[in-house]
């Protein structure tokens, strides 16, 4: 997609990528705005596609122990580091080992970035 093609929200974000990275927390709340503004089409220009969705052996459990070490790893090294300080999951683990298990289930249903934590929940998961 030409540059003269993006609207003006993913032109500021083009912006802000090339030049003023990282961003604090309150500029972290406007690129959100500006993300949200953008087509799919425009995003993806910008090199912002969703991440995809981790992919399991339907018989992972049937794997040999290394095997299985080894998805679970490729699974966990798919998802992207969140680099800021907010959690986009529960991640108390004061809570009962099947809302701990759920939220790792949703993890994998919707991957955004995770950290250390969101990764420890999974390979309990999986």
């Amino acid at each position: 997609m030409a540059e003269s093609k993006l609207s003006a929200a993913a032109r500021k974000l083009k912006d802000i990528m090339e030049h003023k990275l990282p961003v604090s927390e309150e500029a972290l709340k406007d690129v959100l705005k500006l993300i949200k503004a953008c087509s799919t089409d425009e995003l993806s220009a910008l090199g912002l596609q969703p991440p995809s969705l981790p992919a399991l052996s339907p018989a992972i459990n049937m794997l040999p122990l290394r095997d299985r070490l080894q998805q679970v790893q490729a699974v966990i090294s798919l998802m992207q580091y969140n680099h800021t300080s907010a959690y986009y999951y529960n991640v108390s683990k004061q809570r009962p080992l099947p809302a701990i298990l759920a939220t790792a289930a949703s993890i994998l249903r919707e991957p955004l970035p995770i950290k250390c934590i969101e990764a420890v929940f999974l390979g309990m998961l999986l």
